[in-house]
């Protein structure tokens, strides 16, 4: 057994016992209902008995077939819920660490669907199917030696020697089975990862008139991740075949001794044949241990990427967190921050110090490549420093719970996620507890209301998955009425306004010069009204210091924010 997907039952136990109990009575069951036919069929054929004598007989055979089928099918049932309540808190692990992580733009996103799909699904079988036969693999062969054992030694004695033949030949298989499985996992990994690329790029491949080569490239993969799952599908026949065999012959040993016996007299037939029949029972369990021991195999290693990536080095884990709420943050203090990302030689922000305070508007201005963006995902916590500090009122920000920190901090960014869902359903995931009529105001405010009065179902109209039927404009509206209904301290604007007709920029425009009145608001910025309208400046240049200062400051005073200014927007200024 895997110790550490065995220390998910450890936490709730009571349902796996209940589980079993149900099973072991449904075994108890069967060894009762197997001495009923061997009694039925005794009498009928040595004693004669009439139909009338034996209806009492096949009534409690009736009965205890309806009764083991209600036991098993109630251990059935609490496994699947053992499962589905393991899965939820693994997946709810997964979601934790991914909102501590320091490596989310690092983390493909197709490793991160099949991780928390593929990967979870694949451990259901070893709950539900694996460890309940561990343990019953034990507790039945026991239970049927408590009943065979008083009635003859000698085919209890060949039960024990022969029953651990099918384990020892399952441990063999399976250690030669565990590399063939760990490939395949791999296999569907790389393949998941290469067929979201593929349709995420499909049209950038066709523009290019490449997709037909591309389409041979996953076709090469699939063929790849095919060869690798029929060699699993060998092992597991030619494991399920040996044990076949195994039970087989075990079952031939006893009949064979059972038939001697019956020949010269030495047992009674009725005992003959309890014994021949619950014979298969006996190995029933073992042969299902081997069988179900490869969807272990599967669910072991799935668990195996799933551990990883719950604890990988990866992955920041706060030393301490401590609740930090307040309704709005005075100041976020950066203090030597440095960032360097894994594949650079030199940081891409050094040394960086700067206090951001309430109620002013920052513009974060620079080349592509600067640092802008990475300084975002530095404040979003997606990405963690090399070195330095960033601190919400004197709090350091990774000491803060993320459920915390998060609800300081409202993201517009360029091109705003639109889920598969309703307009309303993508309106409140910043705030689910906004009613509607507070939702009419906002939506009033942002001028989307003649838009939703185009659909049939209003706000209950369904939008496709990235907002495929709607306008930029549109979407970026969509953004900002989340903005404006989270309602909180700090706001990251990566220039909302990009991309956008005149109209709708004007419109977002004014309605964030209005709402961030309050507030500490940081534009990545690219025009040059906003970059004139803001409290302060931050110029990000590559391989230097960041620079801070008004508008005027840094245009009289620093050549490089000149040129900068010149060559970005063809603007002229007196030295």
């Amino acid at each position: 057994m895997h110790e550490k997907l065995v220390n998910w039952l450890i936490k709730s136990p009571n349902l796996f016992i209940l589980s079993i109990l149900f099973f072991e009575m449904g075994t108890i069951l069967l060894i009762y209902q197997i001495q009923l036919i061997s009694q039925l069929i005794n009498n009928v054929i040595f004693i004669n008995q009439s139909l009338g004598h034996l209806s009492k007989l096949i009534l409690l055979i009736i009965v205890l077939i309806i009764f083991r089928g209600l036991f098993n099918f109630s251990g059935e049932v609490l496994t699947k819920k053992i499962a589905q309540k393991i899965k939820s808190l693994i997946r709810k692990k997964l979601a934790d660490k991914l909102l501590q992580t320091n490596s989310i733009n690092k983390t493909h996103s197709g490793n991160m669907v099949t991780i928390f799909f593929d990967r979870v699904e694949a451990i259901e079988d070893y709950y539900t199917l694996f460890l309940p036969q561990v343990v019953l693999s034990i507790l039945i062969p026991v239970s049927v030696l408590f009943f065979v054992l008083p009635l003859d030694l000698l085919s209890g004695f060949v039960f024990i020697f022969t029953a651990p033949l099918i384990p020892f030949f399952m441990f063999l298989i399976g250690k030669f089975s565990e590399k063939i499985n760990k490939k395949q996992w791999q296999s569907l990994s790389n393949l998941s990862t290469f067929f979201l690329d593929s349709i995420r790029g499909f049209k950038t491949l066709l523009v290019f008139n490449q997709h037909e080569k591309h389409l041979e490239r996953i076709k090469r993969a699939n063929d790849d991740y095919l060869q690798r799952s029929m060699s699993v599908l060998k092992i597991t026949f030619l494991s399920a075949l040996v044990l076949e065999l195994l039970s087989t012959l075990s079952i031939a040993v006893v009949a064979v001794e059972i038939g001697l016996r019956l020949l010269y007299f030495k047992i009674t037939f009725e005992q003959a044949f309890f014994i021949l029949l619950i014979a298969p029972e006996f190995y029933l369990p073992l042969r299902n241990l081997g069988l179900r021991f490869h969807a272990a195999m599967n669910g072991v290693e799935a668990y195996k990427e799933i551990h990883s990536f719950i604890f990988s080095k990866e992955f920041h884990k706060n030393q301490k967190s401590v609740n930090y709420s307040t309704k709005f943050v005075q100041s976020l203090n950066v203090e030597n921050l440095t960032i360097r990302y894994p594949d650079q030689e030199s940081p891409i922000i050094n040394d960086f110090s700067f206090c951001f305070e309430k109620g002013k508007h920052y513009a974060l201005v620079g080349s592509n490549g600067a640092g802008k963006s990475t300084f975002f995902r530095v404040l979003l916590r997606f990405i963690h420093p090399l070195m330095g500090k960033i601190s919400l009122d004197g709090i350091n920000i990774n000491e803060i719970t993320p459920q915390d920190y998060y609800s300081q901090i409202s993201w517009l960014p360029q091109n705003p996620v639109i889920f598969n869902g309703s307009i309303v359903d993508n309106l409140l995931i910043s705030n689910p507890e906004h009613d509607l009529v507070n939702l009419e105001k906002i939506l009033k405010i942002v001028e989307l209301n003649d838009f939703i009065d185009t659909f049939p179902n209003k706000y209950h109209s369904e939008i496709q998955e990235f907002g495929k039927t709607i306008s930029s404009g549109q979407r970026q509206r969509i953004g900002l009425a989340r903005l404006l209904m989270r309602n909180s301290s700090i706001l990251l604007c990566d220039e909302p306004t990009s991309f956008l007709d005149p109209i709708s920029e004007q419109l977002i425009s004014k309605v964030l010069e209005d709402y961030s009145k309050e507030k500490m608001m940081l534009t990545i910025a690219h025009r040059i009204h906003t970059i004139r309208g803001a409290d302060s400046l931050l110029f990000f240049q590559k391989d230097k210091p960041i620079i801070s200062g008004t508008f005027d400051e840094l245009i009289s005073n620093n050549i490089e924010f000149q040129l900068f200014i010149k060559y970005y927007f063809g603007e002229k200024f007196n030295d």
